[in-house]
């Protein structure tokens, strides 16, 4: 029966010579005749997004559909990371890396869609206020808030550096280079420590910071399997990503916006916050490759790779496409003693609670094999993401205890401990929501793969 034979490096994980099989059940493996293995490669990944702000309204409301939603804004953003990664193999089927993901570009932007800078309830929440979420002559991050013009209504600032760095084991239960009766098994973890200091926008001083750290560490776990079946490799891979913050849990970015802290807040004095948690994510990915030409006295090959996917993102405090747009903006000032409403006031971090939602995926690639020093992948894909809600924190979480509120109702009583000081009506309350729909991300990867 044939040798497993190298087809895809999805994960971006190192391949052990001689054995080859589909990307993510390949590891860096010591052999019977070589104690010590090292695999050092490239990738670089761009990332081109677009999608549609819906906003909640009561306008043209009927009443089979109370709540009507209006296309406000339109969501644009590019990202192009490099990402250098080495692999190690040590012993049989175990395999230690490294990777550090470099943010080289990242740009986003909002554009007005149905509506105008006199009709649109991101710029006027209240029917005409004077205070928006946005001003009414919009703002550029990258001309020192200047005005924009046309249909441009937001333009975050340009951004790059790094977040994470990921250090990995896998490991190989079965491995059909060893034993050609059984399928390849890989399962492993992943921690990604986060490295870099947290993004954050202020508008008073847009320029200020410019980096991409989340501020979250990762826990990433995966397994996978896959069986060569003459030119057809066929694989399917289960993973789970947990991340909780990095740092201090909360930080008075207006009196001290440069030091420590991250933008998970967390408020003591409140018991209405529940949502503090990042957003959790699994999914699933399968699909095979296809050996279309292959000299193996020569290691050479070339195969086509079809995959596709599906995610689930769990409701949690997120990163949304507005951000940048709420973060700061004196509409949305922050009270963290909700007893103490309208004083001490703090600008909000820019995440929300986000709905869950699933992400559909799909993708092709042509890999190839240079001998037994360079291997080489080439491809692109897709992803849909489902319509979701990106305003969706609660207004506090009662509390029956009457002797902590003063009252014995069953609701949240404005300025007591029960409210979440993340909780603003404007953005917030059904009918006011924001929404992303029809959010569709284009991907293009190249890998590049030096074995010793």
């Amino acid at each position: 029966m044939r040798l497993l034979r190298y087809a895809v490096v999805l994960a971006g994980v190192a391949l052990a010579a001689p054995a080859y099989a589909a990307d993510l059940t390949v590891i860096t493996s010591a052999t019977n005749t070589r104690f010590f293995h090292v695999h050092a490669s490239v990738d670089y990944l761009f990332q081109s997004t677009s999608a549609s702000i819906l906003r909640e309204t009561a306008m043209n409301s009927t009443v089979d559909k109370p709540i009507n939603r209006l296309k406000d804004l339109t969501y644009k953003a590019s990202r192009h990371t490099l990402t250098p990664r080495l692999a190690f193999g040590f012993f049989h089927d175990i395999e230690l890396h490294v990777a550090l993901p470099i943010v080289v570009a990242d740009s986003r932007s909002l554009s007005f869609d149905a509506t105008d800078r006199a009709t649109s309830p991101s710029t006027l929440p209240e029917g005409g206020a004077a205070v928006g979420i946005l001003p009414m002559a919009g703002f550029d991050a990258n001309n020192d808030g200047a005005n924009t013009s046309g249909k441009t209504a937001f333009v975050g600032p340009d951004r790059s550096g790094l977040d994470t760095v990921n250090m990995g084991v896998r490991w190989a239960a079965l491995n059909q280079r060893r034993d050609p009766s059984k399928p390849t098994w890989v399962v492993g973890a992943e921690y990604r420590l986060s490295i870099g200091s947290p993004m954050r926008f202020d508008r008073t001083k847009p320029g200020d910071n410019k980096g991409v750290g989340r501020g979250l560490n990762e826990i990433y776990l995966d397994t996978s399997i896959s069986r060569r079946i003459g030119w057809a490799d066929p694989f399917v891979h289960f993973w789970w990503k947990y991340a909780s913050r990095a740092g201090s849990a909360f930080e008075v970015r207006g009196a001290n916006p440069d030091k420590g802290g991250n933008n998970f807040p967390v408020f003591p004095k409140s018991i209405g916050q529940e949502d503090k948690e990042a957003q959790q994510m699994a999914g699933t990915d399968f699909g095979f490759e296809a050996i279309v030409w292959e000299q193996r006295e020569d290691k050479r090959r070339i195969g086509i790779e079809a995959s596709t996917g599906i995610q689930a993102t769990f409701q949690g405090r997120g990163y949304s496409e507005l951000w940048e747009m709420l973060a700061s903006s004196p509409a949305l000032s922050i009270s963290p003693d909700p007893t103490m409403s309208g004083m001490n006031l703090v600008a909000h971090p820019g995440t929300t609670v986000i709905e869950n939602y699933a992400s559909f995926s799909g993708g092709l690639a042509v890999r190839g094999e240079m001998g037994e020093l360079i291997q080489f992948r080439l491809g692109g894909g897709f992803q849909y993401d489902q319509g979701h809600a990106i305003t969706f924190d609660d207004a506090g979480k009662d509390q029956p205890n009457t002797a902590l509120t003063g009252d014995m109702d069953g609701v949240v009583t404005p300025d007591t401990i029960e409210v979440n000081p993340l909780h603003f009506r404007t953005i917030d309350l059904p009918g006011k929501r924001y929404r992303t729909d029809s959010s569709l991300t284009w991907k293009f990867f190249l890998t590049v793969r030096f074995m010793y």
